[in-house]
């Protein structure tokens, strides 16, 4: 098992050094270094960048938004879910909202919020982060538990109505493997939506914030490539969490179970 996640570490390393290389050599096609620096000066400049205190307070703030929205997202989609589940009715109402939701363009959204939330920025990251997140989780959740198979839940309907016995014997066990995937996809979108928010909006002390005041600079873009290398890294460790979670709950529930059988 240890060997399947250091191999998962090995393979995102070498696609790295694949897309490190492909950028060298387009660096050196077009010999441009105000738009397409080396991988050099790119490297060197991501390493200036984490010495600075700006710059963990821009990835402390951003990991904070993109939680707190995946979060909330999770929450309202499971809610949903759920009440779609055991009425039809509501998933038929609540398919047109989500498609509406998933196929609006994000630029509207955010001109729209922000004008109506002047001023208020951080409810407009997050109700846009969540608009977006929202349908999509709330589809992979809501496809899960129509999988499931209804006599498990019946079992449990014996002794009692719907509770949250049943729904953490049966309906969370049952569904982690379309969490997992919904929370997975749910990283890349949703940072990809908090950076677009905090650049358009200009959210103070953000990486979108820092980012668009480096393509504002004269200096090139030397540093908006270091800090998207801080983006891939902080993307490959929010999408490394699940595994390590799995990796650590299997490895509890072995030694339980070895220390029943001893």
């Amino acid at each position: 098992m240890t060997k399947k996640y250091l191999l998962n570490i090995l393979y995102y390393i070498i696609g790295i050094i694949i897309v490190a290389l492909l950028f060298q050599v387009f660096s050196w096609i077009k010999n441009n270094e105000y738009f397409l620096p080396s991988v050099f000066s790119i490297i060197n400049n991501f390493f200036n960048l984490l010495t600075k205190g700006e710059t963990w307070i821009a990835i402390l703030l951003t990991i904070r938004n993109v939680f707190l929205s995946i979060l909330l997202s999770f929450l309202i989609a499971v809610i949903l879910a759920l009440i779609a589940t055991k009425f039809k009715v509501i998933y038929n109402i609540l398919k047109p909202l989500m498609m509406i939701f998933r196929f609006i363009p994000l630029i509207i959204i955010i001109t729209v919020l922000f004008y109506l939330f002047y001023r208020k920025e951080g409810i407009t990251l997050y109700i846009c982060v969540t608009s977006f997140l929202t349908p999509m989780i709330y589809e992979a959740i809501y496809q899960g538990i129509s999988r499931i198979d209804k006599s498990y839940i019946d079992v449990y309907k014996l002794h009692s109505s719907f509770n949250l016995k049943i729904l953490f014997r049966v309906y969370l066990p049952l569904t982690v493997g379309a969490c997992k995937a919904a929370f997975l996809n749910a990283i890349g979108l949703g940072i990809k939506i908090c950076l677009s928010v905090e650049f358009i909006c200009s959210l103070d002390k953000t990486l979108g914030y820092l980012i668009k005041n480096e393509i504002n600079s004269l200096e090139g873009y030397t540093n908006v490539y270091a800090y998207l290398i801080i983006l891939i890294i902080l993307s490959i460790i929010l999408e490394l969490l699940p595994l390590l979670v799995e990796y650590i709950y299997k490895k509890i529930k072995y030694r339980e179970r070895k220390i029943i059988l001893e």
